[in-house]
């Protein structure tokens, strides 16, 4: 069989050769679409949106003190040791599209590097995080 195989390459290099570079080809554009949809931040705006349509789950992962000090008021919170920890919790929220939240938007990208080693579906990120959420001047639940 194998040896057949090799026949058929030698006398159909060109098409053997396409079939290879496609491919090549798919699995570099395949690995491409997985890190995009792994880096996909959201920004305030477009997060407004998403949470209107009821389309996400808010998971703040800032400390204790940080969420009740001023959070977005669909937020759910975790710190991002738990998700670190435990990223299974996370399968109670479904099909639901999980955007993580943090101070600036530096932790959340560690933490949905770790969740797209899971089989959770990609989780996006605030751009900006919180800060960028208050500076938009968008309303937070204290406490």
């Amino acid at each position: 069989m194998f040896s057949e195989l090799l026949h058929f390459c030698q006398q159909h290099w060109m098409l053997s050769g396409g079939l290879l570079a496609s491919l090549i080809l798919f699995a570099w554009y395949e690995r491409r679409y997985q890190i995009q949809r792994l880096t996909t931040t959201l920004s305030p705006a477009h997060l407004v949106q998403r949470i209107n349509r009821d389309e996400v789950v808010i998971v703040d992962i800032r400390s204790k003190t940080d969420f009740d000090n001023g959070h977005i008021i669909s937020a759910v919170h975790i710190p991002a040791e738990n998700i670190e920890s435990k990223p299974e919790q996370l399968k109670k929220f479904g099909n639901k599209t999980i955007v993580l939240v943090c101070n600036r938007g530096i932790t959340t990208a560690r933490v949905q590097s770790i969740l797209a080693k899971t089989d959770l579906p990609p989780a996006q990120c605030l751009e900006g995080g919180m800060t960028a959420w208050k500076e938009a001047e968008l309303p937070i639940k204290v406490g």
